[in-house]
Order: structure tokens, then C-alpha cells, then sequence
């Protein structure tokens, strides 16, 4: 995966509400619970990229980057898990904050609030339009 020409080290980004990664535009991913079915995680992301996707629309957008602006963020592993398949990859993995977004909820109540209740926009997305994304003038019939 590749942001503007160089490529995006994975291990040096931040997940934004368990789909997202910081600095890299229109990608959304999904990890479900280690703790509980892995649908219901999946479930809820994919109803929040939908409304992201509304969002963007309502607003004009091509473009949304989750932006992490406090590089002192503290950061620990994407996943407490301890199965081996995972501990011996998890360096290279993104990482998780500690606070607000940059966290990776295992808790479905947590993230119902979040998701599917909480709001879309925030302070950690940047919503962009570019040039070639300009809407289209209707045709008179």
C-alpha cells in the first residue's frame, strides 16, 4: 500500500476507531473481537464506513484521512492477544492509542456507542474534496 508514491509502513501508523489508519486516505479495514463473535465488530464497522461514505457525499468529499496531529500519543499494540500466529507478528502491525479514537474497542456496547450511535465527523478526520471530484451539471432534458 502506497499514500501519494511511498509506501505506507504499517507498524508506523495508528488505527482510528478500530477501521481506519492514520494518514492513509479511503481505506478502511475491519478486526473483529478476540473476545466475542467477530461479526458483530465487523457488523459495526462496516454500518459506520456506510455512513462515512453518506457523509462524504452530503459533504462533497472525495477524500477522508484519519490524522493523527499529537505525535506524543502513546501507543500500544493493535491487539491484546496472546495466541502465537499473532505475538510473532505484532510488531509489524499499527498500533492503538490510548484515548478517544486512536483505540481498539474489544467491548460490542462500547462500540455500538461509538459506531453506530456515536457521530461521524470528528476532529481527527480531515473531509476533502479534490478538482476532479466537482459535481456534474445536469443535462436539460
Amino acid at each position: 500500500m502506497a499514500v501519494d508514491g511511498p509506501p505506507v509502513r504499517l507498524n508506523e501508523t495508528i488505527a482510528y476507531k478500530s477501521m481506519m489508519l492514520s494518514g492513509v486516505p479511503n481505506s478502511a479495514f475491519a478486526v473483529g473481537y478476540t473476545n466475542s463473535s467477530w461479526t458483530l465488530k465487523v457488523d459495526l464497522v462496516c454500518e459506520h464506513v456506510c455512513r462515512m461514505l453518506g457523509r462524504m457525499d452530503a459533504l462533497g468529499c472525495d477524500t477522508v484521512t484519519p490524522v493523527l496531529d499529537d505525535p506524543a500519543t502513546e501507543r500500544r499494540p493493535l491487539l491484546d492477544f496472546q495466541a502465537g500466529y499473532v505475538q510473532r507478528a505484532v510488531e509489524r502491525f499499527p498500533s492503538q492509542g490510548t484515548r478517544g479514537p486512536w483505540t481498539v474497542e474489544m467491548s460490542h456496547k462500547a462500540d455500538r456507542a461509538r459506531l453506530r450511535s456515536g457521530p461521524v465527523e470528528d476532529p481527527a478526520l480531515r473531509f476533502e474534496s479534490s478538482c476532479r471530484s466537482r459535481p456534474r451539471s445536469r443535462r436539460a432534458a
